[in-house]
């Protein structure tokens, strides 16, 4: 007999009125929903179980039975959209009404109106809407819980040292997650930034790697 772990399981919802899984009919104003798949993928990546959940309208009651039945089969549960402070936005009412919520908001962008909470024991994220800030959050806050459940170690990624191919501004007061290019030009290693957008997907396929922009950093000078 040897002593295991069961992989994670992961329930995606997705958020939104305006919501349409792909191959739905669309009207003026919806957006075909694509974030599920990316983080579900990412899910799969690090050793979980992921189920996709249909895409939920905001609307309170509905949110709050979808996030019951997910937490019911689920070891984590991960609502998409949602997270910030406009009047839609109900993630994080709904998980202090069920739970707690231990962080609403942190210090990073792109990616700041993260939410982290427990329900039932169990952690509940509000990740943002803007596929970009979606994808990093689930990598600073999501992925370290799967492995950390699987009882196994956090893969550190290979870091270089690179020259940036131009000046970047980044305000103070927020961590930065710069995306870029990478090449390697008479034996050095040059970063070319990305577009900054929190909605720009191509910058996800693009990139080759993230640049960190500390808090207490105006920006990045370029190679002289």
């Amino acid at each position: 007999q040897v002593a295991v772990r069961r992989k994670p399981r992961i329930a995606v919802i997705p958020t939104g009125t305006e919501l349409v899984t792909p191959g739905g009919a669309l009207k003026p104003g919806n957006i075909i929903e694509s974030n599920s798949l990316v983080l579900a993928g990412l899910a799969d990546e690090c050793g979980a179980v992921a189920t996709r959940l249909d895409p939920v309208p905001d609307d309170y009651e509905q949110l709050k039975q979808a996030l019951r039945r997910a937490l019911h089969e689920h070891d984590i549960v991960l609502l998409n959209a949602g997270a910030s402070a406009g009047r839609r936005d109900f993630t994080a009412a709904l998980v202090s009404e069920m739970g707690q919520v231990v962080v609403h908001g942190v210090a990073i962008r792109p990616g700041h109106p993260v939410v982290l909470g427990l329900v039932d024991g169990k952690p509940v994220v509000g990740l943002p809407g803007y596929p970009v800030s979606a994808a990093l959050t689930f990598d600073l806050f999501v992925r370290p819980l799967i492995y950390r459940l699987q009882g196994l170690a956090i893969p550190q990624r290979t870091s270089i040292e690179a020259l940036m191919t131009r000046k970047v501004f980044s305000p103070m007061g927020q961590e930065e997650f710069l995306r870029v290019k990478v090449g390697k030009v008479s034996g050095e290693y040059l970063a070319m930034p990305l577009q900054r957008g929190a909605g720009t997907t191509m910058s996800l396929v693009r990139a080759d790697g993230l640049v960190r922009i500390p808090s207490e950093s105006e920006g990045l000078r370029e190679r002289q």
